[in-house]
């Protein structure tokens, strides 16, 4: 593949170093390793770099041979080293399958082989989403540290909630009039609201989802995606030149889809996950998965008013699985708009309900 194509697509930001990777490995020093972490979240190509760093133990002996292949022509090449999740299989079965009278190098050595044949003949595809993010969505810039709603509180939420909810009954989430806290929104008035359920969950990266398979056929999610294949590295001189990538339209999966994105989110890519979930709501503007975690993303982003709109969205639906959470995060969104007025109103609504915020709706009253 003429890496010098996607070069041109991405730029060449510095990537995570093998120093950093061997570094945050050994666990040696808690700063070090914040600050990869900290790195591994501020893009998706780092992100997926480091799942498969993690795959192989933080091991980056395997991938020397690689270095002189793709290393030296741009930095890009660390994303395609990053498809490691792959690299990591091949070394494993390499390794086992290998004769006890091979050494440790011979062995490392045919597994880099391998390695490179597969990128070399790999076809690179990419969401629009991962090139390119809308302006409204890249100009926006994270709320503070302490002011986030941190996924890993999320699933720690869920888990409680649903320990709490297994021996009674959830509150039933009464919609406020909207005279009451007048906003804006997009979507239809409650009173065209006639009937609401509980769907079906799935969880994916331990997170809650309404498993949309069990109510719509085939789901699929319309997305942009570039498919980069070229001239394998071996063949390449200094005139090889692939072709320009071409934008296709495509239909994914909406589980392959909603899973890849929930996996951006549980990362705290909280602008290429929102930028995902937007492309849901274009296909499905209903749905109640997008905008409770579309919410989520603009909260942690500081865009309160349309996180607000998203949760409000959310309540809307045909399906509750999100109101006692899409509730609690709406009186929260408007505490930190400094709409103290509007945010009391949920609180007590939330106490009146005695659902599984209420008690940290009473501390917020005091």
């Amino acid at each position: 593949m003429n890496l010098k194509r996607i070069s041109k697509l991405f730029g060449a930001s510095p990537p995570l170093s093998r120093k950093n990777i061997t570094d945050y490995g050994e666990g040696s020093d808690a700063s070090t390793q914040h600050s990869v972490e900290a790195k591994g979240v501020s893009s998706s190509f780092e992100a997926d770099a480091m799942e498969g760093w993690e795959a192989m133990n933080y091991d980056v002996g395997v991938m020397r041979n690689l270095d002189k292949k793709f290393m030296g022509s741009s930095n890009i090449g660390w994303y395609i080293t990053g498809s490691v999740v792959v690299a990591a299989t091949i070394v494993t079965l390499v390794l086992l399958n290998s004769s006890p009278e091979e050494t440790e190098q011979n062995q490392i050595a045919h597994s880099d082989e391998k390695i490179t044949e597969l990128l070399e003949d790999q076809e690179v595809t990419l969401d629009q989403t991962d090139i390119v993010l809308p302006d409204s969505i890249s100009n926006m810039e994270d709320a503070p540290k302490e002011l986030q709603i941190e996924p890993k509180n999320i699933e720690k939420e869920f888990k409680d909630m649903q320990t709490e909810y297994e021996f009674k009954a959830p509150p039933v989430i009464e919609m406020i009039p909207l005279d009451e806290v007048r906003m804006q929104i997009r979507h239809v008035e409650p009173e065209f609201i006639e009937e609401s359920k509980t769907a079906a969950e799935i969880y994916l990266h331990r997170l809650k989802l309404v498993d949309y398979r069990k109510y719509r056929s085939k789901p699929k999610v319309k997305t942009k995606q570039f498919v980069l294949t070229g001239t394998p590295a071996s063949k390449e001189d200094e005139h090889s030149e692939d072709p320009e990538p071409e934008m296709q339209e495509v239909e994914i999966p909406y589980i392959e889809y909603i899973s890849k994105t929930m996996r951006k989110f549980s990362r705290g890519s909280y602008k290429n996950a929102l930028s995902r979930f937007d492309v849901i709501l274009e296909t499905y503007e209903d749905d109640v998965n997008a905008n409770f975690y579309s919410g989520l993303c603009l909260y942690n982003l500081g865009e309160y008013e349309e996180a607000i709109n998203r949760f409000l969205a959310c309540r809307l639906s045909v399906y509750t699985n999100f109101d006692e959470e899409a509730q609690w995060m709406t009186a929260l969104s408007y505490e930190e708009l400094g709409q103290n007025d509007k945010a009391r109103i949920y609180f007590q609504k939330i106490i009146d309900q005695g659902g599984f915020y209420k008690k940290r709706a009473q501390a917020k009253m005091k």
